[in-house]
């Protein structure tokens, strides 16, 4: 990083002496011992650095790249080291430093003063009005009332840490990518939504609250998109989506700072699992206590993550009754056309080497439509039936049950034939049916809040020996249009 001296003005010494004495104060005995006070507030000054408290960490500017990049302790003893060598060099005033003033006690003891000096909790705090796109060679700023990405040089004023790799040409194309990638897979509508979702995450700000989910046969290309998007905003920026860890103590810390979650190839039972609700606070802007390991410190940060899940099998997701947050959060792109036969390794590597700059630019038309359309991502009648499939599946109990169990009186019903039929009728949806022991809690929490119905121990079934035996179940109920199932 640079040292640039030259802010150390004799205005910007007046003050700094009045505020905390003179550089060097006289001993009796020996050398002039140094003001720590002073020298950290002109290391603060000359470096531009900057101690994010949220974070416990020290950020840097970079002129090369337009970011803030994160620094050690260690480097910021180095830093510190460096300007008083530079000073010594260069200013009169500071000729006579002598080499003892570096040493690790004397830095270690005006590192700490120096983040009093730097400290700063907002410093990342990105409001969704600042529409800007940090690009390898260029920041992008979003012009409302032309509707058009207007290119901008660097600047520290922009407070990005979210760079991407892929240099802006604004006449860069992409026709692999399109023709041998999406169109293989995705419909002209699939491909519109993937658009405008993957210009939100180059934007890195969820503005319509939802998570995007890819589900479809093994090698139909899933993996291969997500990669794309991955390369696209950054993999410093993307991280990855543990479910089953969501509700620990210390994951909503590991996750602050990326834009982008990824959770690929997620097991559907993962999805129905207590900690799954996080999902609707990391995407509808919900707050969020973050705690760091190896610090005391806590954040309160707002959910605004983009996520995109990939499964091989239809999802099912804990609901716990709040049905409408769902369906408003999830959106589906279905891959079910037939892999390609002639498979390219790496592809995702190939088409960001060759075509980079190309998908940043058809991802920055998804991001336009997304800006002109309030940041909302429109779906057809088609995509409105897939998510209302995934909410189906996700609460298959009570969609079979309000179709096929019914009062009927002198009838009974047990808990065996209820979970029996319940798997006949997944497997004929193509959904893959809960555990036997969770559907049988499904069963008894649907005829008690359904129904209020007391569960008997006394139902009368025959066994496959013939033999009458009472089992758990319901009398006054039955399964109608068993043959339908």
């Amino acid at each position: 990083m640079n040292i640039d001296t030259s802010k150390i003005t004799k205005n910007w010494m007046k003050a700094a002496e009045k505020n905390y004495g003179k550089p060097f104060f006289p001993q009796k005995r020996g050398m002039d011992k140094i003001n720590e006070s002073y020298l950290a507030a002109l290391i603060a000054e000359v470096s531009g650095i900057k101690y994010y408290t949220s974070e416990n960490r020290f950020y840097y500017y970079h002129d090369g790249t337009g970011e803030f990049k994160p620094m050690t302790d260690h480097s910021v003893l180095d830093l510190i080291g460096r300007v008083i060598v530079k000073l010594a060099a260069s200013m009169e005033q500071f000729k006579n430093i002598p080499p003892y003033f570096c040493t690790a006690r004397t830095l270690d003891s005006v590192i700490k003063l120096i983040k009093g000096k730097c400290e700063d909790s907002t410093f990342f705090s990105r409001d969704q009005l600042q529409l800007h796109i940090h690009c390898a060679n260029k920041m992008l700023e979003f012009d409302r009332k032309t509707d058009r990405w207007i290119a901008k040089p660097f600047s520290a004023a922009y407070r990005s840490r979210n760079r991407n790799p892929l240099a802006y040409a604004p006449r860069a194309k992409c026709p692999k990518f399109i023709e041998n990638l999406l169109k293989p897979a995705m419909n002209e509508d699939d491909i519109s939504l993937f658009q405008c979702f993957v210009g939100q995450c180059l934007l890195g700000y969820n503005f319509g609250q939802i998570f995007l989910v890819l589900v479809g046969m093994a090698g139909g290309g899933k993996s291969t998109s997500i990669n794309i998007v991955e390369g696209l905003v950054g993999k410093w920026n993307c991280v990855e989506l543990r479910i089953e860890h969501m509700g620990s103590r210390f994951e909503i810390g590991r996750i602050h700072g990326k834009t982008l979650l990824t959770g690929k190839d997620i097991q559907p039972e993962l999805l129905s699992g207590s900690s799954v609700a996080k999902l609707k606070s990391l995407t509808g802007g919900d707050t969020l206590t973050a705690e760091f390991k190896g610090s005391n410190s806590r954040l309160d940060v707002t959910g605004t993550a983009n996520v995109a899940i990939t499964c091989n099998g239809i999802p099912r997701f804990k609901l716990d009754q709040d049905v409408d947050a769902w369906k408003r959060r999830i959106r589906v792109i279905r891959f079910e056309r037939p892999p390609t036969k002639n498979k390219i390794a790496n592809f995702d590597k190939i088409l960001l080497e060759e075509e980079g700059s190309g998908i940043l630019n058809w991802a920055l038309e998804g991001a336009t439509r997304l800006l002109k359309n309030g940041g909302h991502i429109p779906l057809t009648m088609e995509q409105e039936l897939r998510v209302d499939g995934i909410i189906d599946c996700s609460r298959s109990f009570d969609v079979f049950a309000d179709k096929y169990i019914h009062p009927t009186a002198n009838a009974i019903i047990s808990t065996a034939e209820a979970v029996s039929f319940y798997s006949k009728f997944c497997k004929g949806k193509g959904w893959v049916p809960m555990s036997e022991r969770l559907a049988q809690k499904a069963f008894h929490a649907y005829m008690r809040t359904q129904y209020g119905a007391s569960l008997r121990t006394d139902i009368k079934v025959i066994d496959e020996d013939g033999k009458l035996k009472n089992r758990r179940g319901y009398a006054g109920y039955q399964i109608t249009n068993k043959k339908g199932v």
